[in-house]
């Protein structure tokens, strides 16, 4: 159980100073919401039993400035709830989304994307949720209650005749303080919108933002929206604090009012000044209470199977271990060597003891049938999967070794799946540039870029293309993935079926962008479409994890095997 409570309540332990400051306002509101009255319940009394009208006036003067007072602290106060519900936000995105970018990609792929997202979103509000809760009532809750018994146990329940008047009153400015809070409640839910947007197109957009070592920009970014909504939620928590100040508040001090003004007008028994003072605040209020502890209790076995599925998914998906660990990357001249690779899916064999050599600066094509081991190659020279046995080196170093964050500067990856994402065309191309170099990036390199990769679509860099590019084809967004690989410039281009779905005036634009980046680089390019690949130094082809043929486009099909019928169908 301690364990369990340990873990349960992690974020709060992780802001103590914060979680502190929360309870601190649960009691403050405790203290004049509930505590006040009940201390002033006996003295009105003994007043009221001494017919000592002045004293009576006087102490209900002190009462009205001391409620006033203390209202006017928790205005003050009030943000230390709002920042710690936050607090506990910013501690799981800084934990924990970083932790789900950098998880192993085969097993990402078992869960699926849209399940992953529902998971963490969920997940991780549903934890601050339950933490919020709990931590927030327990103070009211415990001193509430006590105080709610006492007072229900102590009097009778008496007319008020001037009680609808408060009702009316305190309806309108309930109404007043309400309209404005919900002017700021909807800028702070078009913050939550984008927020889920972002988490959607990280996840979605996960290789790119390791090759472009972004994890911790947008780590930033999501923790400055994160800002911005509490922000805006400490001012409507302002109006809706004084909108609860305007039915629960001014029913407490209204009966003072009462008393100053009608002492001379009522039977002055104990019993009829006691409940106006009291009565009928505090059983609401002890009736509020049950219902709200209720309340609490129905949220957290609500949430609890949520942030459940959110620990597990956590404690059972393995880590993308070497992403930050080990030495640093040196790149000489971009060659490649797979030694003895072993790799499965589960019980699948995919390569089975396969071994290639790739030397810097060589344009290698893999063809083969949709299986044989293409994208699994692409992926382990990239890193993002790691063999069962065997070693992949890079430049002779042993990726398993290295700190794959070094590395990714020097690859690029194109898949037929473009790697572009809701925005402008400005942020897509500099977003696989490190902030400084992104910063001395001008307008005038972008177009050049744009020019090379055969965008002439694109005439204002501030476009915004939509989610995962929607408002371009399929063509454009590989063009504009293109340019984007243009900018970083790197040494080793990896293009898994770049062309596959297109057009064929759109795959004769983007070869001719392409062949400009090729230039000195290492390329392996995957496809199906051998028109692609005519041109490479070596043609690869693969069966069942296999290298079967060998060599340039011309030397295979004068051999007449697989390759020549692949092509021969194709020409059809």
């Amino acid at each position: 159980m301690f364990k369990f409570l340990r873990r349960l309540f992690e974020p709060s332990f992780k802001n103590k100073i914060k979680t502190g400051k929360m309870m601190f306002e649960g009691f403050w509101e405790y203290f004049w919401y509930d505590l006040a009255p009940i201390v002033a319940i006996p003295i009105l009394i003994q007043y009221i039993s001494n017919k000592d009208y002045a004293g009576l006036r006087t102490f209900s003067l002190y009462m009205i400035t001391f409620f006033v007072i203390t209202w006017i602290v928790h205005i003050f106060i009030i943000k230390w709830g709002i920042q710690y519900r936050y607090a506990l936000q910013k501690y799981l995105i800084n934990s924990y989304l970083r932790k789900s970018i950098l998880k192993d990609s085969s097993s990402l792929e078992k869960v699926g994307t849209g399940k992953i997202q529902s998971i963490i979103n969920s997940g991780m509000h549903s934890w601050a949720e339950v933490n919020y809760q709990i931590l927030n009532s327990i103070v009211r809750t415990i001193f509430g209650t006590a105080t709610g018994v006492y007072i229900i146990f102590k009097f009778d329940v008496a007319y008020v005749p001037y009680f609808i008047a408060i009702v009316i009153l305190s309806c309108a400015l309930y109404y007043y303080f309400r309209k404005n809070k919900l002017k700021y409640d909807e800028k702070v839910e078009h913050i939550h919108n984008d927020i889920n947007k972002d988490y959607v197109r990280i996840i979605m957009s996960r290789q790119e933002v390791i090759l472009s070592s972004n994890e911790n920009k947008e780590r930033d970014n999501l923790v400055d929206m994160t800002n911005q909504q509490s922000i805006l939620e400490t001012k409507s928590a302002k109006f809706d604090f004084l909108a609860d100040v305007s039915v629960s508040g001014l029913g407490t001090i209204l009966p003072f009012i009462g008393v100053i003004f009608l002492a001379k007008d009522i039977p002055l028994t104990p019993v009829n000044i006691a409940f106006l003072v009291s009565f009928i605040y505090f059983c609401s209020r002890f009736t509020s209470i049950m219902y709200y502890t209720v309340w609490v209790i129905r949220t957290v076995f609500d949430h609890y199977p949520k942030i459940k599925i959110f620990w597990n998914y956590f404690d059972t998906t393995p880590n993308f271990e070497n992403y930050y660990k080990g030495e640093k990357f040196s790149h000489s001249n971009g060659s490649i060597e797979l030694n003895d690779i072993n790799f499965s899916y589960d019980d699948k064999k995919i390569l089975d003891n396969f071994n290639l050599k790739i030397k810097g600066g060589q344009k290698i094509a893999f063809v083969g049938k949709s299986g044989s081991g293409k994208t699994t190659i692409a992926k382990l020279i990239t890193g993002f999967v790691t063999p069962q046995e065997g070693q992949v080196l890079v430049d002779s170093q042993d990726l398993s070794r290295i700190a794959l964050k070094t590395y990714y500067p020097y690859v690029g990856y194109l898949t037929q799946e473009p790697m572009v994402f809701d925005g402008s065309i400005k942020n897509n191309l500099l977003y696989s540039l490190p902030d400084k170099m992104a910063s001395s990036v001008t307008d005038q390199q972008l177009y050049e870029a744009l020019k090379n990769a055969e965008c002439d679509f694109i005439t204002d860099l501030n476009t915004e293309i939509g989610e995962k590019g929607i408002r371009l084809s399929g063509g454009e967004r590989q063009r504009l993935a293109i340019a984007k690989l243009m900018l970083k410039n790197p040494e080793i281009i990896i293009l898994d079926e770049p062309t596959s779905a297109l057009d064929s005036f759109s795959e004769e634009a983007i070869t001719r962008a392409l062949d400009r980046l090729f230039k000195n680089k290492t390329v392996i390019i995957i496809a199906h479409r051998l028109q692609t690949v005519k041109k490479a130094d070596t043609i690869i082809v693969l069966e069942h994890g296999k290298i079967i043929e060998q060599g340039t486009s011309e030397e295979l099909v004068n051999k007449g095997g697989q390759y020549k019928r692949m092509l021969e169908l194709q020409s059809f």
